[in-house]
C-alpha cells in the first residue's frame, strides 16, 4: 500500500517529517517498508506550451517546435515525440537544466536546426514509465512555473506492509485515522455533501444473494463526457499510489477507493438491459472480463447481472460488455458491500487479485457506501459534466455484519502487558479508536466501529491499547520466579550410571522406534504377544516392540551397509507385552557388539 504524505496531510495536521511518521506507524504495528521521494532532484524544468510544430526540413520523424515559456518568451526546440502538437502543454527543460537521471541539457544543433532545450517525457522526468511520447500537462497549467511546484513534487511515499487483519488501513483515511490517534490530533473530516438529484432516472436494484451482498447502492448519471481528461492532480495522486490512469470515470472511482477504502465500479447504462440483479451465477454461464479473459460461472459465484446476463464478477472485476468507454454518455455507479469470505472464495477460484477484491476480502466499512458514491458523483459531475439521479439503495439488514459488544476488564492490561493505566486513559484510547464505550462498575462494554473487523475479543482490545500507549513506553522487566532443585529418581540415576559405564567401554547409545515389524518381533521373541497398532505408519512398524533387539539389529545392518564393520551399541528403553491382565511395560537394557574384539594393532592378533 503506497500512501502520499501530502494526501495524508489533507486529513490530519502534523509537522512531523516523513521518516518520523514512518517510525510512529511502524511502532504502532503498521510497518512502513520504506519512504520514497516522489521525484529525484531536478532543476530548470518548467511548464511550457507548444505554439506550433512543423515537420523538420531534414528529418521526417522530427518536428521543429516554437515553444512559449510564459511572459511572451518563445524558444525553438527540435522534438521527435509522436504526440507533439500545437497547443500542447508540456514540461520544458531549458539549457543548463539537470534531469533526475543526472543529465544536463545543453544547446544542440539537430540536422542543421538549432534546439534550445528539450521537451520531456514522463520517464525522462522520473514520473512514470511512459517513454512513447511527451508528458501532457493540463491546458490551464501556468506557463513558466517550475514543474516541481506545479505538480507539488515535494512529497514522499510511505510504502506500508499491512497485515491481513488491517484492511481498514487500505486507504488514505484509514492511515490518517491511525495517525490522528497516535499523535493525539483531530482527524480532519472532508465534507461530502449529498449530490442533489436533478433527474428522476433510477435503475432498480434487486439483491437475490443477500449472504454475499447485503448492501448495494447505485446511481444513474446522464449526459456525461466520458472522454474528458482527468485533472492532473488526480492523475498525480493515482500515480503516487501505484495506480495507472485510464479514463476520467474510472480514475475517479479508483481515487475514491484509495481515499475512502470503498471499491466502486462504473457501468455504461446504455449497455445494460433492465435493472441490476445481485445473484449467483448459473451453471454454464460465461462472462468476459475487462482484462479480456472469459470465465465460466457456476452457482457459487456471486455476480452483478442485468435482466439478461452477468455483467460483472461481484467485487472483483467488471465485464467488458458493460464497461465505460470514451463514447459513453450515461453511466450507472455501483458502491456495494460484499461479504469477505464469499469474495475470497471467488477471487481464488478464478485466480484473480484486484485492488477491489484485496479490500473486500479483508472487509470494508459496511456503512460507507453512500459517502463513497456521493464523493464520486460530485467529482464526476465536476470533471465530466452530467446530471445525477437519486440514490438507489437495496439492503438486507438481517445479513449485514453485527458489531457485538466486547466485555473488557481493564485489569487485563496490567496482567498481559505489565503496565497499569488509569481507567480514564483506557476509555480515552478506545474512544479515539471510534469504539463505543460504556462503563459499568469498573468494567467496560466496548463496541468496535464498523470498519474494524479485527476487534472481536478482550485480547484484541488489550493489543490496541498497548499499540496506542506505545510499545516503547512499556518498561523492560526481567521475569522473576522461585527456583527449587528437584531430587532425581533412583531409576534415572541408575540409568545414567549404566550409560556412563558402557560408554567408557566404547559403546554408543542408540534410540530406536518403539514400533517394529511384526515378523521381526516373532523371530526375536516368539513367545511374547505384541500390541498391534490400529493405524500404523507403515506395515514394517505394525506392532509395539516386545524386545529391544529388532531395533539394534536394524541399526547394525544400516551401519554395515555403509562400511562400518566394527561397532558397539546399546539401548535403554521400554518394551511392551500383552498379558491376560493387560499391557505390561518393562524397562530393559540390550547391547550389541560387532566386528573385532580390539582395534587392529601390532601386539594382538585380530579376534571377532
Amino acid at each position: 500500500m503506497k500512501i502520499s504524505v501530502q494526501w495524508l496531510r489533507d486529513w490530519v495536521t502534523t509537522s512531523l517529517a516523513p521518516d518520523a511518521l514512518a517510525d510512529r506507524l511502524t511502532m504502532a504495528g503498521l510497518e512502513v517498508d520504506r519512504v520514497v521521494p516522489v521525484s529525484a532532484a531536478m532543476n530548470g524544468v518548467t511548464v511550457a506550451r507548444v505554439v506550433n510544430a512543423v515537420v523538420h526540413p531534414n528529418a521526417d520523424k522530427l518536428f521543429c517546435c516554437r515553444v512559449e515559456l510564459g511572459a511572451e518568451v518563445l524558444v525553438d526546440v527540435v522534438c521527435g515525440a509522436p504526440n507533439v502538437r500545437a497547443g500542447l502543454v508540456v514540461a520544458y527543460a531549458a539549457p543548463g537544466a539537470r534531469l533526475p537521471d543526472g543529465r544536463v541539457i545543453e544547446h544542440a544543433v539537430i540536422r542543421d536546426v538549432a534546439s534550445a532545450g528539450m521537451l520531456c517525457s514522463a520517464i525522462e522526468l522520473g514520473l512514470g514509465d511512459d517513454a512513447a511520447g511527451l508528458m501532457e500537462l493540463a491546458d490551464d497549467a501556468p506557463l513558466g512555473v517550475a514543474l516541481g511546484d506545479y505538480l507539488q513534487l515535494d512529497d514522499d511515499i510511505l510504502e506500508l506492509e499491512l497485515t491481513p487483519n488491517r484492511g481498514d488501513c487500505l486507504s488514505v483515511v484509514g492511515v490518517a485515522r491511525e495517525l490522528s490517534v497516535l499523535l493525539g490530533v483531530d482527524l480532519r473530516d472532508i465534507v461530502v455533501p449529498p449530490v442533489v438529484a436533478v433527474i428522476d432516472d433510477e435503475l432498480s436494484v434487486v439483491i437475490e444473494a443477500p449472504s454475499g451482498c447485503p448492501r448495494y447502492v447505485g446511481r444513474v448519471i446522464k449526459n456525461v463526457n466520458a472522454a474528458a481528461p482527468t485533472p492532473m492532480w488526480i492523475q498525480e495522486r493515482l500515480r503516487r499510489a501505484g495506480v495507472r490512469g485510464i479514463s476520467a470515470v474510472v480514475d475517479v472511482t479508483n481515487y475514491v477507493m484509495l481515499e475512502l477504502g470503498q471499491p466502486m465500479h462504473g457501468f455504461d447504462l446504455d449497455r445494460l438491459d433492465g435493472g441490476i440483479r445481485v445473484r449467483n451465477g448459473r451453471t454454464g454461464e460465461t462472462l468476459e472480463l475487462l482484462d479480456g479473459q472469459t470465465i465460466e460461472l457456476d452457482a457459487t459465484t456471486l455476480v452483478i447481472a442485468d435482466q439478461q446476463r452477468a455483467v460483472a464478477l461481484a467485487g472483483v472485476m467488471g465485464g467488458s460488455q458493460s464497461g465505460v468507454e470514451p463514447h459513453t454518455r450515461q453511466i450507472f455507479l455501483e458502491s456495494a458491500y460484499f461479504e469477505p469470505v464469499t469474495l475470497a472464495g471467488v477471487a481464488r477460484r478464478y485466480r484473480l487479485h484486484t485492488d477491489a477484491s484485496h479490500r473486500f476480502e479483508r472487509g470494508v466499512d459496511f456503512t460507507g457506501q453512500e459517502r463513497a458514491i456521493e464523493r464520486a458523483t460530485a467529482m464526476i459531475v465536476e470533471i465530466c459534466g452530467g446530471e445525477a439521479g437519486p440514490l438507489a439503495i437495496a439492503e438486507c439488514a438481517g445479513s449485514l455484519p453485527i458489531r457485538q459488544p466486547i466485555l473488557f476488564n481493564p485489569a487485563a492490561i496490567e496482567r498481559v502487558v505489565g503496565v497499569e493505566l488509569a481507567l480514564g486513559r483506557v476509555q480515552e484510547i478506545l474512544t479515539a479508536l471510534e469504539c463505543r464505550v460504556i462503563e459499568n462498575a469498573g468494567q467496560l462494554e466496548v463496541t468496535p466501529p464498523p470498519f474494524r473487523f479485527d476487534l472481536e475479543l478482550e485480547a484484541d482490545l488489550v493489543e490496541e491499547i498497548a499499540r496506542i500507549h506505545g510499545y516503547d513506553n512499556i518498561p523492560a522487566t526481567l521475569p522473576s520466579a522461585t527456583m527449587t532443585l528437584m531430587q532425581g529418581s533412583k531409576r534415572r540415576d541408575c540409568d545414567q550410571r549404566i550409560r556412563n559405564t558402557l560408554i567408557t567401554q566404547g559403546y554408543f547409545e542408540t534410540i530406536t522406534y518403539s514400533f517394529i515389524d511384526p515378523t521381526a518381533g516373532r523371530i526375536v521373541a516368539p513367545t511374547r504377544r505384541p500390541l498391534e497398532l490400529s493405524n500404523p505408519i507403515t506395515s514394517e512398524m505394525g506392532v509395539m516392540r516386545t524386545s529391544l533387539w529388532p531395533g539394534l539389529i536394524n541399526a547394525a545392518v544400516h551401519n554395515v551397509n555403509r562400511q562400518a564393520q566394527n561397532m558397539r551399541i546399546f539401548e535403554l528403553g521400554m518394551v511392551f507385552e500383552l498379558r491376560d491382565d493387560g499391557l505390561e511395560q518393562r524397562h530393559m537394557l540390550a547391547g550389541l557388539a560387532l566386528g573385532t574384539v580390539v582395534p587392529e594393532q601390532w601386539g594382538e592378533a585380530p579376534r571377532d
